[in-house]
C-alpha cells in the first residue's frame, strides 16, 4: 500500500524532531561529561586508587592527610607493638563476652523449651493411656456382647452385692 502526500510529510516531520532530540541529548552528555570527569583517576603512584565523590573532595581529603603523615613522626616501633597487643586483649575480651552470652541465651532458651516438651511429652502418654483404655473397654464390652448372645453370660444375683461403699470423703464442720 503506498504512502500518501500526507503521510510521507508526517514521517519527515517525526525523523526531523527524533534527530533534533538525539543531537540534543549528544549535547548534553558532552556537557555532562566534562562537568562530572571520570570515576576514577589513574593512580598517581602504583597500587593506589584514588575514587573520586562529590568532585574528587575524598582524594583531596586523602592526600591532605598523607601530607600531614609524612611531615609528622607517627608511631614507633613499640608503640606499634603496644597499639597491637592491646588491640588483641579487646578482641579476645569481646570474643569471651560473646560466648558468654551465647551461653546465656541458650541457657534461656533451654528454659523456656523444656516445659513445653514436657507438657507434650505428658500430653502423648495421656493420650496412649487413653486409646489402650478405649481399647480394653471395647474389648470387654464385645466379650460381653458376645456372651449374653449365646446365652453364655453369667447372671448376677444380687447386683448391689457388688457395690462398694466409699469413705465420706467430705468435711463435717462445713
Amino acid at each position: 500500500m503506498p504512502l500518501t502526500d500526507a503521510e510521507r510529510r508526517y514521517l519527515a516531520e517525526l525523523a526531523a524532531a527524533d534527530e533534533a532530540v538525539r543531537a540534543e541529548h549528544q549535547q548534553w552528555l558532552a556537557r555532562r561529561g566534562a562537568i562530572g570527569g571520570a570515576y576514577v583517576r589513574p593512580p598517581p603512584r602504583p597500587g593506589i586508587v584514588y575514587r573520586e565523590y562529590d568532585g574528587g573532595a575524598l582524594a583531596d581529603t586523602l592526600r591532605a592527610a598523607a601530607g600531614a603523615s609524612d611531615a609528622e613522626a607517627g608511631f614507633s616501633e613499640e608503640q606499634l607493638e603496644q597499639l597491637a597487643h592491646v588491640v588483641a586483649e579487646v578482641q579476645k575480651q569481646f570474643e569471651h563476652d560473646l560466648e558468654r552470652v551465647r551461653m546465656s541465651l541458650l541457657q534461656t532458651i533451654a528454659r523456656l523449651v523444656m516445659p513445653g516438651e514436657r507438657a507434650e511429652e505428658t500430653f502423648y502418654a495421656l493420650r496412649d493411656r487413653v486409646a489402650r483404655m478405649e481399647r480394653q473397654l471395647e474389648r470387654q464390652l464385645s466379650q460381653a456382647m458376645v456372651e449374653l448372645k449365646s446365652g453364655n453370660a453369667t447372671a448376677v444375683a444380687n447386683p448391689e452385692s457388688d457395690v462398694v461403699d466409699l469413705p465420706n470423703w467430705r468435711r463435717h464442720d462445713a
